[in-house]
């Protein structure tokens, strides 16, 4: 008899296998098949992209990698340089004041001021290849952040790589043709922001005013059962409970419900008087508009990481944009969309 047995007839009972692990069989005398579990391995979304994508993404990690070490190795130079610069600010300092009684020393003050001097100088660069670096850090480590959060929120959505066709004519001037894309994202962004922040229409403010005028005045009824069940009961009015902040009191609910028609006919007269028609949009239109818009943003995206690609076939190094769509780095599409 083997030892889960004696535990069987002991009164124990068998723990469930664990959620998430598979057993690892073994051949050995009475040994419980879940001694030992072997945890499942995590499948990386990463490794689910069409070819192509998945090497943009890990291009995009090795550079995040890179720009981290390069960004943390001139934090290091930093802190040697300013120890160096503070060191011989010191020895000038005190060679100046040696030099008021021993003019002999003024060659040596000069020197000691001229390398305070150079040591300042490499300093502030420094300083500045640090910024540029953290700035590259920081822009990649975004980019990189929504390409995950991109691909972790796909679920079961496909999606396809598209060839972006590279323009016709190839600008002279590459980061400002670039610039003037990014210009027309700007634009963009302020029409999206426009239309989101549009006026209803006026039929639509009309049917929410109604539907609030009645929503309040559903609770203005008098209850008449006291009065006919109780034959000659008193009628019940709405009363308000708590008193809150802005709680429309009860007989406000039963004035609403006495004069629904005269109250929402009043509140359609002054939707008209401050309607503006020109700016207003409805439900469908300020879909259609915000649809319209997102897709001619991706489009200049799109546009834009290409001559960003081309650029870097010359040479020339433009960084990605951390706020870029997604769609528009890693060259897909999400099947079923048009844009």
């Amino acid at each position: 008899m083997g030892a889960e047995d004696l535990g069987l007839e002991s009164g124990w009972t068998k723990a469930p296998p664990k959620e998430g692990f598979v057993s690892r069989p073994y051949a050995g005398y009475g040994q419980p098949a879940n001694v030992d579990h072997v945890p499942i391995p995590v499948l990386d979304p990463i490794e689910l992209l069409p070819t192509r994508t998945r090497e943009r993404v890990r291009r995009l990690e090795f550079d995040h990698q890179e720009a981290v070490a390069v960004s943390s190795a001139l934090t290091g130079e930093i802190r040697f340089l300013h120890s160096r610069a503070a060191d011989q600010r010191d020895n000038a300092a005190a060679l100046a004041y040696s030099a008021k009684g021993d003019v002999g020393m003024l060659p040596r003050l000069e020197a000691a001021q001229r390398a305070a001097q150079a040591a300042e100088t490499q300093l502030r660069a420094a300083q500045r290849r640090a910024a540029a670096a953290e700035e590259r850090r920081n822009a990649i480590g975004g980019l990189l952040g929504n390409v995950r959060n991109f691909i972790s929120d796909l679920g079961t959505i496909t999606i396809s790589e598209i060839e972006v066709s590279p323009p016709k004519k190839i600008p002279a001037d590459l980061p400002a043709a670039i610039e003037s894309l990014r210009r027309r994202l700007r634009e963009l962004e302020a029409d999206k922001r426009r239309a989101e922040l549009a006026p209803w229409s006026q039929p639509e403010s009309r049917e929410e005013a109604r539907r609030q005028v009645l929503a309040l005045a559903a609770g203005g009824c008098p209850d008449l059962g006291p009065l006919i069940d109780g034959r000659g009961g008193k009628i019940r009015f709405p009363v308000t409970h708590g008193h809150g902040m802005g709680e429309p009191d009860g007989g406000l609910r039963f004035a609403l419900w006495l004069l629904t028609d005269m109250v929402v006919e009043k509140l359609d007269k002054i939707i008209d008087e401050w309607a503006l028609p020109g700016d207003a949009l409805s439900s469908d239109q300020r879909r259609q508009k915000l649809e319209e818009i997102e897709g001619d943003m991706l489009s200049v995206q799109r546009d834009e990481c290409a001559l960003i690609e081309l650029a870097a076939e010359r040479g020339l190094q433009i960084a990605h944009r951390s706020d870029v769509n997604p769609q528009a780095y890693l060259g897909v599409q999400l099947e079923g969309l048009k844009i």
